[in-house]
């Protein structure tokens, strides 16, 4: 089905193509026609303006997660500094109260112990400040991840043909571009924060209990550490395929 050029670049307008068809000029009064004539036959022909047109060329190295993160390499890297400092701010906490407990309160030297209740308080409110300022920044670095990635994932479903959009499901696009790209937005913004965080925590107290009774230490990490590993892995199989059910139902 062909289109002719649109009215008013080289095309016939509406009353042209109504006199041609031999019906009445259509919103032209009766007593107007002879000056529309008039008009018409002043009106300069308007050829079609040219238009610069460029062909995005895709590039060739594929879409990876480290080629999307690599534009933010240096941002990345000062969020972990964050996330390391505000670990160590937080196990400062445990680690004053036992220098207090054993070289204040037992020998009851009052001014170590005043010194390290403000040490303990200093490192509270260095904790909030940096978590602050962490949350924000990355909650900032997040977003900003992720309009990227909502412009690359619409860009690309721009240039799919017709056909793409006649085999997959509105459905499953819509999902692509909604709650895929704000799930990955949790997991920037808040789960890889966290697992850093709850890693490096672990890791410190591991550290610190092999350092002062290496035996329980042990007999603490074997009790422990499997039952989370096994626990763990049983919840990620779970979770999948209940997300893999929810999507299918899409």
């Amino acid at each position: 089905m062909g289109f002719g050029p649109p009215i008013g670049f080289g095309g016939a307008n509406s009353v042209t193509s109504s006199r041609d068809a031999g019906l009445p000029h259509a919103g032209v009064p009766g007593h107007l026609q002879d000056e529309v004539k008039r008009v018409l036959k002043q009106e300069p022909i308007h050829e079609l303006p040219p238009v610069d047109f460029d062909y995005f060329i895709s590039p060739e190295t594929p879409f990876t997660l480290r080629s999307f993160l690599g534009d933010h390499k240096w941002k990345l890297i000062f969020a972990m500094i964050l996330v390391i400092g505000e670990s160590i701010l937080l196990q400062a906490g445990p680690l004053l109260t036992k220098f207090g407990i054993d070289e204040g309160v037992v020998s009851g030297n009052k001014a170590i112990l005043i010194t390290v209740s403000l040490s303990y308080l200093g490192s509270i409110l260095l904790h909030s400040l940096s978590a602050w300022y962490r949350i924000r920044y990355t909650g900032s670095l997040g977003e900003r991840l992720m309009e990227n990635l909502r412009i690359k994932v619409f860009s690309h479903l721009q240039r799919q043909s017709l056909d793409f959009y006649t085999k997959e499901k509105a459905g499953v696009l819509m999902t692509r571009m909604t709650s895929d790209i704000e799930a990955l937005s949790q997991l920037f913004q808040e789960g890889l924060v966290n697992f850093a965080v709850q890693g490096l925590t672990v890791i410190v107290i591991t550290v610190v209990l092999l350092f002062l009774n290496f035996k329980l230490a042990l007999i603490t990490l074997l009790a422990v550490v499997p039952i989370t590993i096994i626990l763990s892995e049983w919840f990620r199989r779970k979770s999948s395929n209940a997300y893999g059910k929810m999507f299918a139902t899409k």
